[in-house]
């Protein structure tokens, strides 16, 4: 879906919004409930990728596979384990979960997943 920010309330069911992400941001207004009272919008929280920056630092929390490329399907370069610190180098473009980071112990670089397709 398409995540955006609420700039003002308007009347009713109204909210003035401005869309979030890759695209050149659009404002306007939209209707965050039917006339049946049924919610069309849903408050989420923001993306875990909103915290991943080039030059942060980041602990590895569970086994993961650095690759090649920004690619999943390119070819795994090694396993990084629990504990293993990275520095984040570059953030993907094709894919906003995937950032190509250099890990010290064990020393590689490559490309990784920062969240799960899930969140």
């Amino acid at each position: 879906g398409t995540r955006f920010q609420v700039l003002a309330l308007g009347e009713g069911r109204r909210l003035k919004v401005v869309t979030m992400g890759k695209d050149q941001p659009k404002e306007g207004w939209l209707s965050c409930r039917t006339a049946m009272d049924e919610l069309l919008i849903q408050k989420v929280t923001p993306l875990p990728t909103d915290v991943f920056t080039v030059d942060s630092k980041h602990e590895v929390k569970h086994l993961m596979t650095v690759r090649e490329e920004e690619d999943l399907e390119s070819a795994a370069v090694c396993d990084l384990p629990k504990g293993t610190t990275v520095v984040i180098l570059q953030l993907g473009v094709k894919n906003d979960r995937r950032a190509r980071i250099q890990a010290e112990n064990p020393s590689a670089e490559g490309w990784i997943s920062v969240i799960t397709k899930q969140g």
